[in-house]
């Protein structure tokens, strides 16, 4: 587990974004681990979307958060090697009160190796590095992304 811990701060420490919870320092005392992270104010889109009438937002406001979510993740793509998220959830996106959108617990990220990245569908978008994140929206909350 502790070597988990530094693998993952060592992925987070490399990544400067400003939609990225940024990883300031890592250290290890004995069987402890430490991370000091940036303090994210604000709450999370599932605390957003569980407050909303019908668990939904209407499209001016899902099309910002969307766009600084994809950025992130195309920076983190972008990476050499590519570092993947793989849980991009409602619960792990932070939105502060002017609506500026930062990503958190990259707990399951890894380096994409040649068979990892392979297994990731691609994108046909024209946006970024032609990759496309897994994102796995509970199945009640998925019509966040319609239009009001």
């Amino acid at each position: 587990a502790k070597n988990a811990m530094k693998q993952e701060a060592q992925l987070l420490m490399r990544l400067s974004h400003p939609n990225i919870c940024r990883l300031y320092h890592y250290e290890e005392d004995g069987r402890v681990c430490y991370l000091v992270m940036e303090m994210v104010e604000g709450k999370s889109l599932e605390e957003l979307l569980l407050g909303r009438e019908g668990g939904r937002l209407p499209l001016e406001e899902v099309l910002p958060v969307f766009n600084q979510v994809a950025s992130a993740l195309d920076h983190a793509h972008g990476q050499d090697p590519s570092v993947l998220h793989r849980d991009i959830k409602p619960g792990n996106i932070m939105l502060h009160e002017s609506g500026f959108v930062k990503i958190t617990d990259f707990g399951l990220a890894r380096w994409a190796t040649t068979s990892s990245a392979r297994s990731c569908p691609r994108s046909s978008g024209s946006a970024g590095t032609g990759w496309a994140a897994r994102m796995r929206w509970p199945t009640r909350r998925t019509s966040c992304f319609r239009g009001a």
